[in-house]
């Protein structure tokens, strides 16, 4: 058998560059940087960069993520790239807001912080007793 490595390889470049658009439009239309895609896939930001760029190609783990990564759907997407816990932008929004809650505790006085406290103790020690 006679492999014709001219074939194999103009297929392989087809293939990744196929796998580059494909990794491009997606990273444009969903937001997401080239950093995020790379720890997803197990490989550093510069070969992300790299491989967008046309310079290297991909191994065949990270080729088979990238694939799985791009064919989820919104809530899997969503899943994938959530790290959990407020953003700094959330944060900020919170603390921008100056609405008082009912039941909402203002830190600005020791006071607070000692009711808190004392409340709690007394919650903790009626569960012992019972």
């Amino acid at each position: 058998m006679i492999l014709n490595l001219r074939k194999l390889y103009s297929q392989q470049e087809a293939m990744f560059s196929s796998l580059r658009d494909r990794a491009k439009t997606y990273l444009a239309k969903y937001g997401y940087h080239q950093k995020q895609m790379a720890e997803a896939i197990g490989v550093s930001e510069t070969h992300m960069a790299d491989f967008l760029s046309a310079k290297r190609g991909l191994s065949e783990t990270p080729f088979v993520k990238l694939e799985h990564i791009l064919s989820l759907n919104a809530n899997q997407r969503k899943l994938q790239f959530y790290k959990g816990g407020n953003t700094d932008t959330r944060m900020c929004n919170l603390q921008s807001k100056v609405r008082n809650i009912k039941g909402q505790i203002k830190f600005d006085s020791i006071d607070a912080i000692e009711e808190t406290h004392a409340a709690f103790s007394k919650f903790n020690q009626d569960k012992l007793e019972v």
